[in-house]
């Protein structure tokens, strides 16, 4: 097989799957080399809080693989405050369970009588304490990483992987660490016995893990800006609103020197989760003039990205008028344009909140836009048909409308679904097959583009009750309006 042409075996290596392609590549030196590049396809090195990751990094930094790397994350997070062992069996249970027969089983068949049995056995006299003591070795471990001498390292090892791609995505993100049984069964806690006792304040170590989960962010991030490393794309994924706190020399000039070389930014901005009122360590400022003053710091990082060409922002949960004011209300902006639009090519905006005039004026300002996603909104002027009709005349190459719209004109809200998320709908219970081409949402999506002579909606009065009856028949498993009778 390996005397077949190169360009042969590489089409094949695209047909094996990436768990088998690591024994095939084991076979010979050929097969190794024409197997690399399949294998290392969008190639991303995850980075968590733990030493031993952290002397990955340097090992790969070291190796020619390196050469392949496209993405660098760093993912940190905070464990679930009130997962104590108990909680933590029932949802290993769960889990196994579902992973196993996919529904829940049939508790007096033999075959279930056996897995519960042997599940059982696992859990014995001495894990619970083996859970805490697990538990307790991840806080070490975040409170290691988040330590000066970490990011020395970092930066090291960033140093030397510029060498080898001087351009990566920089990704971070924020995700509850996950804690498998495997991983507590095979911790050894006389391996950790230098480590200090846990520490007995609840409040204190849930203020901790909140600290540390910042200290892991900034040292990442500034340790890719003070590298070699040329970062042009960058992914923020949930990160805590915290993490934009304007009284760190982090924020005041790390971050907006790296926002001011950037051409793709995916923001997506959170807030700490779980029990967040067990800590009371005052790290949400108090409200500035009635305002979110890391709204504010977001507006003001988004100016620095002036050479932006992609750029997708979506607020966090509950927060969507807040964070909204400072981007859309053209209330503020005539002395302080927004510098980050000119120059954006494709921009995609998720779980907003403004007005049809506000919304209307972000587009023009953005005078290069080709592509637009609008997703999950709170339309507070218009009708979501005059927004529908106005945009054609932006002569786009792809719009696409997403997600629930509420709209106040219409009183009720619109669902523009895809066949990812169409059977979440209680209302689309409808088969989605001959409605994904043929349906309203496919006719909607060709008119904002395209145009046409008449918009695919009739047009609505909030007097006429038969056209807001045919807009609620119309609709299918694609694109539907639901009337919000509490009105």
């Amino acid at each position: 097989m390996d005397r077949l042409p190169n360009e042969l075996l590489i089409y094949l290596c695209s047909w094996i799957p990436k768990s088998d392609l690591k024994s095939f590549r084991c076979c010979n030196k050929v097969l190794a080399d024409a197997g690399q590049n399949e294998l290392f396809r969008d190639f991303e090195f995850r980075l968590y809080p733990s030493v031993h990751r952290l002397y990955q990094l340097g090992a790969l930094a070291a190796s020619p693989i390196a050469a392949k790397l496209k993405t660098l994350s760093f993912e940190s997070g905070i464990l679930l405050e009130y997962a104590d062992f108990r909680y933590w069996q029932a949802q290993i249970y769960e889990e196994r369970t579902r992973l196993k027969y996919g529904t829940w089983p049939d508790s007096n068949s033999h075959e279930y009588k056996d897995f519960h049995a042997g599940l059982q056995a696992r859990f014995g006299p001495g894990m619970q304490q083996q859970y805490n003591l697990y538990r307790w070795h991840l806080d070490q471990e975040a409170e290691l990483v988040a330590k000066q001498c970490s990011f020395q390292q970092m930066l090291r090892n960033m140093n030397d992987l510029a060498q080898h791609c001087p351009s990566v995505v920089i990704k971070i993100s924020m995700a509850e660490p996950k804690v498998s049984l495997e991983d507590v069964e095979c911790f050894d806690s006389n391996l950790y016995q230098h480590e200090r006792p846990e520490d007995p304040d609840p409040r204190r170590r849930v203020s901790n893990r909140r600290h540390h989960l910042l200290d892991h962010f900034t040292n990442f991030l500034t340790a890719a800006h003070r590298s070699s490393l040329h970062v042009q794309d960058m992914v923020m994924l949930d990160v805590p609103r915290q993490l934009l706190n304007g009284n760190t020399t982090f924020v005041a000039e790390t971050l907006p020197e790296m926002f001011a070389s950037l051409r793709c930014l995916d923001l997506r901005i959170s807030s700490f989760p779980w029990s967040d009122w067990l800590s009371r360590s005052g790290m949400d400022p108090v409200y500035l003039n009635g305002r979110d003053p890391f709204a504010q710091r977001l507006r003001k990082l988004l100016d620095c990205a002036a050479k932006l060409d992609k750029l997708r922002l979506e607020f966090p949960h509950g927060k969507e008028a807040e964070y909204s004011f400072d981007i859309f209300d053209r209330t503020n902006l005539n002395r302080f344009p927004r510098k980050f639009l000119p120059s954006i090519q494709h921009l995609k905006l998720h779980r907003f909140r403004c007005s049809w005039e506000d919304l209307k004026a972000l587009l023009q300002e953005a005078s290069q836009l080709r592509t637009l996603t609008l997703a999950n909104c709170r339309l507070e002027t218009c009708s979501m048909i005059d927004l529908i009709q106005a945009l054609p005349a932006l002569k786009l190459e792809h719009v696409s409308i997403l997600g629930e719209w509420s709209v106040d004109e219409d009183q009720g809200v619109w669902h523009s679904h895809t066949i990812h998320d169409f059977a979440s709908c209680n209302a689309a219970t409808s088969y989605e097959g001959p409605y994904l081409s043929n349906g309203l949402k496919s006719r909607v999506d060709e008119f904002v583009v395209k145009g046409g002579p008449s918009c695919p909606l009739p047009r609505w009065s909030s007097f006429d009750e038969d056209v807001t009856r045919a807009w609620e028949l119309m609709g299918d498993t694609t694109w539907h309006f639901i009337k919000d009778d509490r009105r």
